[in-house]
């Protein structure tokens, strides 16, 4: 107020010259008015101050009445191509492309694990055959036999395309992995379910059906 004193309040109503309020402690109590001209400035409850002279009064208040709410989950700026697709989709569609990304996750995953597990026994045969390719031959000689080219083919074969294919399957996991959890995200910042499922059923005591719904969050 003008006279240094301060009022927290819930405005009721905005007339033409007087403000009606109600006190915060106690909000089913008596209705109080004040002039507008006898307000010095507005601290919103978001932190906001607003200041206006005697002749701006009318034009601040309606300005105030028109302030839209503030979201409690407002939609995060969109920081690449992905979260604008995200953004603009429906949750249906969201909820179709986590699984999508889901599943390449884990299949990527497998592939990984697979190609790795592959290469490693590659390798330990190989680098078997290559040991086992010389023997004594009972003059004191060791001759050699033609499983030392094949088993420097698996060695080699064996880091190469485990490296390769499983470094490819883990990235791809890890990448589609992200993808599904950022959807997941936006979906739960949209308080929608995951995943859901309605399925029938029959009560044989009331000899009734009835639909039973599963959400997932």
């Amino acid at each position: 107020m003008k006279n240094d004193t301060k009022l927290e309040v819930s405005i009721q109503e905005v007339e033409e010259n007087v403000i009606k309020y109600k006190k915060l402690t106690d909000p089913n109590g008596p209705l109080f008015s004040v002039k507008k001209t006898e307000i010095a400035s507005v601290l919103y409850g978001n932190g906001d101050v607003a200041t206006f002279s005697d002749t701006a009064s009318d034009t601040f208040f309606k300005e105030e009445s028109s302030t839209k709410p503030i979201e409690r989950n407002p939609q995060p700026i969109a920081g690449n191509k992905f979260d604008e697709t995200i953004f603009a989709q429906k949750s249906n569609q969201l909820r179709q492309s986590y699984q999508y990304y889901k599943s390449r996750s884990k299949k990527g995953l497998v592939s990984g694990i697979v190609w790795t597990v592959l290469g490693s026994v590659s390798m330990v045969v190989g680098a078997a055959l290559i040991t086992d390719s010389g023997y004594n031959n009972g003059y004191g000689n060791y001759s050699y036999n033609n499983n030392e080219g094949t088993g420097a083919l698996l060695l080699i074969g064996g880091l190469v395309g485990g490296a390769t294919f499983g470094t490819i399957g883990f990235v791809k996991a890890g990448k589609n992995g992200s993808k599904a959890t950022r959807i997941r995200r936006e979906l739960i910042r949209r308080n929608e379910p995951i995943s859901f499922s309605v399925k029938p059923g029959f009560n044989p005591a009331t000899q009734s059906g009835y639909l039973s719904l599963k959400m997932n969050f």
